[in-house]
């Protein structure tokens, strides 16, 4: 500074330097997260109002922590975030200023909805089927299945797979299964297939079985089964009198004094996968 005066030497005098600060940005909003917080959806963040020529960075959180690589305007929810709360933290730069940082609310992260799903079939003859097959059909990437089978709505004891062996007592009953579709941060979706009513076939070939080695007690009878069709297994109960003669479920019996004036026959049970349980008698047989 200069200081004048008539008739005087004029006066010059500097002030003390001092040293000129970084401005502050006055007018810093709170950010806002815009969309719907749950897995598979993006998220974009809605700076608010702030000074003219402030320019902006992100970070987002998850539960507080900084997620790598997560440092622009939008972001993708991804199965870790689920049941975690997720922020966002915004930046605030402008050239000579002091830069203003300014965090979003938390909000929790829900399950989302699966995009691509399907309504499971079951695969199999109505008639004569011996396998019964899920086919859960087009599902997103990353879906886990559990299945529960049920016969007239009640669940099957043991039977939690993809594929099911019938049984007699499945026969003329109404088969179904429960899919439950399991994917990380996603929810759930349960479907029960709709229900069937399966019938076995009747075999091809039967026979009457037979009965060989002779009518005397000591000798031992053995059973001819005849023609059956292939695949096809047995069990036998040997009867005196028309009652069941403890333990003899052999292809052969000994004949003891027991039998002795007796008459005796053999029950032959045919079982074969997918074809309905048959039993056929012997014509009995006098024993002397």
């Amino acid at each position: 500074m200069v200081g004048a005066k008539p008739f005087f030497v004029s006066a010059e005098r500097t002030s003390v330097e001092t040293l000129v600060s970084k401005g502050i940005i006055m007018q810093a909003a709170t950010p806002r997260i815009v969309g719907r917080v749950v897995v598979g959806s993006e998220l974009s963040v809605d700076a608010g109002v702030w000074d003219d020529g402030v320019t902006f960075a992100y970070k987002w959180l998850r539960d507080g922590d900084e997620i790598p690589n997560a440092t622009s305007s939008s972001y993708w929810v991804v199965p870790e975030d689920y049941s975690k709360k997720l922020s966002v933290r915004v930046v605030g730069a402008k050239p000579f200023f002091v830069s203003a940082e300014r965090p979003s609310v938390e909000t929790s992260v829900s399950a989302g909805l699966m995009s691509e799903v399907s309504v499971p079939v079951v695969v199999g003859s109505l008639v004569g089927a011996s396998v019964l097959r899920v086919d859960t059909g087009v599902w997103d990437e990353g879906v886990t299945f559990v299945y529960q089978w049920l016969r007239e709505d009640i669940p099957i004891s043991g039977a939690n797979k993809n594929t099911y062996t019938l049984a007699d007592k499945d026969y003329f009953r109404k088969l179904s299964v429960e899919v439950l579709a399991i994917k990380e941060g996603y929810q759930s979706e349960i479907t029960t297939t709709l229900g069937k009513i399966y019938r076995p076939r009747n075999f091809y070939k039967t026979s009457i079985p037979k009965v060989q080695g002779g009518s005397k007690v000591g000798q031992t009878l053995t059973v001819i089964l005849g023609s059956w069709d292939s695949g096809t297994t047995f069990t036998y109960q040997w009867w005196r009198n028309g009652k069941p003669v403890a333990k003899a479920n052999k292809s052969s019996y000994k004949l003891s004094s027991l039998d002795k004036g007796a008459k005796i026959t053999v029950g032959v049970t045919a079982k074969k996968i997918g074809s309905l349980t048959v039993t056929k008698t012997s014509a009995p047989i006098v024993i002397k």
